[in-house]
């Protein structure tokens, strides 16, 4: 599929020259990670050949179609698969009536960049002889058919995704959430019951990578190495571009709501206007059906557009990425300083009155005497958070601010039957 996606084309005549091609995650996302397996990506001489991609399935249907033991398998279908008119068919088992090869595109008609992508690859899908059939939908419809539903029902096979992602210096996670199938992002979504993509390379390396089971720099290279050129490998995902958008500005003293972007929280946070009425900024809002509700990640959803709502819009983050540089920069926090353990072992006594959640009794706790750590990390909010003051003229105290943390504690711990809780409980929802 890598070969079939014409990529200039989709920078030219969708995008308008505001994109740049992506052959892989993380491409121009997480630099560092991505320079890990450059040198692989350019191996591969990824481009748009359809006549290489028109012999390799050709090819391939007919080797399928000629060898009773393929692949190692007893394979049902020699002499099966037929090339008629330049349309392929397949002649099911118990019948004698060809039915044509047929692949379900689920094509988003809520964003016209993805629409106008799903036209032009549905159109490079025809002419390999393939009929599609294509399945027009918005946003909830999606989370309906493509993430909330069992793969092996087929009711999709090609999906029109897009994410909305901002620079880092590394993937620390090594793909994870785009290759992995224990984040729940990969066809199956982790629901019980539902077939799931797995790959037990991926799925180990990015969980070690995650805990943290790695002693150096060079060890964690090497993981990340792995995972992402397998991830590519694999071709689950098939990255097209990474679109970019102008604003213009009228001098560099206000330059950050350019750089972010208006149509996410952060860019909306730093804009102002002299336009308007003194501290009014009219802002446009595109509408998106959405699904009513997450089950299963109940405070992440699983769109961009239910974050902002949720967390983009009700929280500053301490830091974020710099633009420029993707090297973390203070935000809405003042410092930081960290100490990191020479030899990677844990080195540093825990003050006994830290705290930690604790989902089960529904309260902090001390971790008590005899812990030690592989790092410390000092965060500074005097000044920034402490000390300034809500809308409503509350002040700003430390409960505010380990509430934050409090959501993902809770979220990712386990309860007394050791099963994940997975959201909230309805006597906390009041």
């Amino acid at each position: 599929m890598n070969y079939l996606v014409d990529r200039h084309a989709i920078i030219t005549q969708v995008f308008s020259g505001y994109a740049t091609p992506m052959y892989d995650w993380p491409g121009p996302f997480a630099i560092d990670s991505q320079l890990l397996i450059q040198p692989m990506i350019v191996q591969a001489n990824i481009h748009y050949d359809p006549t290489y991609v028109n012999q390799s399935i050709f090819a391939l249907f007919q080797a399928i179609n000629t060898t009773p033991n393929f692949d190692g398998m007893y394979n049902p279908w020699v002499g099966r698969i037929l090339y008629i008119n330049h349309e392929w068919y397949y002649i099911p088992p118990n019948s004698t009536t060809p039915q044509p090869v047929t692949i379900i595109f689920f094509i988003r008609k809520d964003d016209p960049y993805r629409y106008a992508i799903g036209q032009m690859f549905m159109s490079e899908l025809e002419s390999l002889g393939f009929t599609v059939k294509p399945i027009y939908g918005d946003l909830s419809e999606a989370l309906t058919i493509v993430y909330g539903s069992n793969p092996a029902q087929m009711e999709w096979q090609i999906y029109t995704e897009a994410w909305t992602i901002y620079p880092e210096p590394w993937d620390t996670y090594a793909g994870a959430y785009f290759c992995a199938s224990w984040t729940g992002d990969m066809p199956g979504w982790g629901v019980p019951g539902y077939w799931q993509y797995t790959n037990s390379t991926i799925d180990t390396i990015t969980m070690w990578v995650a805990e943290g089971n790695f002693t150096s720099l060079q060890q964690f290279e090497s993981y990340s190495k792995t995972a992402l050129y397998d991830c590519f490998q694999q071709a689950v995902r098939v990255w097209l571009v990474a679109a970019t958008f102008p604003y213009p500005i009228q001098n560099l003293t206000n330059w950050m709501p350019s750089i972010f972007g208006l149509e996410w929280p952060l860019g909306i946070k730093f804009a102002y206007s002299t336009a308007h009425p003194p501290n009014v900024l009219n802002v446009g809002m595109f509408h998106v059906s959405e699904f009513p509700w997450n089950n299963f990640g109940w405070f992440i959803s699983i769109d961009a557009y239910s974050y902002d709502v949720i967390q983009e819009f009700t929280s500053d983050p301490f830091a974020f990425y710099n633009p420029f540089t993707g090297e973390p920069m203070p935000l809405r926090g003042g410092a930081w300083n960290a100490i990191i353990s020479p030899n990677g072992s844990a080195i540093f006594p825990v003050p006994p009155n830290a705290v930690i959640w604790n989902a089960t009794a529904e309260k902090w706790q001390d971790v008590g005497p005899g812990h030690y750590a592989k790092s410390i990390v000092y965060l500074y909010f005097n000044g920034t958070w402490l000390g300034q003051y809500w809308q409503d003229g509350q002040p700003i105290s430390m409960a505010d601010i380990i509430f934050y943390y409090y959501t993902w504690f809770d979220l990712a711990a386990t309860t007394t039957t050791g099963a994940p809780d997975l959201g909230p409980q309805p006597g906390n929802c009041e």
